[in-house]
């Protein structure tokens, strides 16, 4: 019986260090019930993703079309005591377009207590005709990193320390690794425009 009582805590241990990530994404006819006021007039993306701990919305808009230089305000938010509160705002501006890969994005528990999410966009020139550079921006206890690279190059393992911001050394094994994993798979032909 002992055994059985220390297997069943080992479980419950693994599962909460494994917590699941609920994520419902949110669709455009949904946009106008967000429950709180954001930046922006044009809402690209909404996701919810609640894990154990926390209710959250990850949101993305823009200023209203034709707003220059084009700007995408990334947006968290967390209900606390049945209220959503903004809990992390990022600012992405560039002088051509930024373009959102909504189906090019990531959530986890980065260290069993706190969800990381990671999302890529891109730049673009004025004209929509030539892609610049692709962006993975990695949001992870309040704090934004990003990895980036010119468009048409793909990153090899071995160079890994040029292209990596300093402060990615901060980030927990799990979720450095996760990230790392996917930029690297994340060839020129699977960004899909």
């Amino acid at each position: 019986m002992k055994r059985l009582i220390s297997l069943f805590s080992l479980l419950f241990a693994g599962y909460s260090l494994f917590a699941q990530i609920t994520l419902t994404h949110i669709g455009e006819n949904q946009f106008e019930n967000i429950p709180f006021a954001y930046e922006g007039t044009r809402v690209l993306m909404a996701d919810r993703a609640d894990d154990l701990q926390s209710e959250n919305i990850f949101l993305f808009s823009k200023p209203a079309k034709g707003t220059l230089p084009d700007t995408l305000f990334v947006q968290r938010y967390q209900k606390t005591n049945s209220q959503w509160t903004l809990v992390q705002r990022e600012t992405v501006v560039h002088d051509g377009a930024i373009s959102l890969l909504s189906n090019r994005k990531g959530y986890l528990m980065g260290d069993g207590q706190h969800m990381a999410a990671f999302f890529i966009y891109q730049f673009w020139d004025h004209t929509l005709q030539h892609k610049q550079s692709v962006h993975l921006l990695l949001l992870f206890r309040g704090k934004a990193y990003e990895i980036s690279r010119p468009a048409g190059a793909s990153p090899a393992p071995e160079e890994l320390p040029d292209w990596l911001h300093d402060d990615f050394a901060e980030l927990p094994a799990k979720v450095k690794q996760s990230a790392i994993g996917y930029w690297e798979q994340l060839t020129p032909q699977a960004v899909v425009t």
